[in-house]
């Protein structure tokens, strides 16, 4: 008796799940890196900022030596005065110089006044480019901070993350959970 042969391959119906198994995992996929996360981001940067803030005040009394938080608006990064002049501390692993994410812009308040930090980046077109001093946070040796208030904003200015040091040097990160 002769095989009769069935024709061999997949139904409509089977594509079709498997066809519908993928959209759903690309759309978990896309939802879980989409860039409204970005407040996430931003929460994880700034507890580290704060973490590393009260780190160099322990380091800046331990060592007997004056520290800085040097900040810009894409980057900061901490630096230590080496007799005239404030020294980068690029080459220890904890206070180097770290840029931010895009999408994240950080403005820093000193003295009750915000600092303009959009024009540190910017040379005059004449002179030769000269990288102007960056906005800094001092840490005493003694363990005295100088008051200041931090912001970390989404470009958009949707998000908005504080640091805030006072007159008595006590820190408080403020979240957007805190401000409304």
């Amino acid at each position: 008796m002769p095989r009769i042969k069935t024709a061999a391959g997949f139904t409509l119906v089977e594509l079709l799940v498997v066809l519908v198994m993928i959209g759903i995992i690309l759309s978990v996929a896309t939802l879980s890196i989409s860039t409204g996360d970005i407040s996430a981001q931003m929460d994880v940067e700034m507890r580290r900022i704060y973490a590393l803030i009260n780190l160099a005040r322990e380091e800046a009394i331990i060592q007997g030596q004056e520290m800085a938080l040097a900040v810009e608006p894409h980057e900061y990064g901490f630096e230590t005065y080496e007799t005239t002049d404030w020294q980068p501390m690029d080459q220890d692993k904890m206070f180097r110089t770290r840029t931010l994410q895009v999408g994240m812009q950080l403005s820093l308040v000193a003295d009750k006044s915000p600092l303009d930090l959009s024009n540190l980046n910017n040379a005059e077109a004449d002179k030769k480019p000269a990288k102007p001093e960056p906005a800094r946070v001092y840490i005493l040796s003694s363990g005295e901070i100088s008051p200041f208030e931090l912001i970390l904003r989404s470009s958009d200015e949707s998000v908005q993350f504080r640091i805030r040091a006072g007159d008595d040097g006590k820190l408080e990160l403020i979240t957007p959970a805190d401000q409304g």
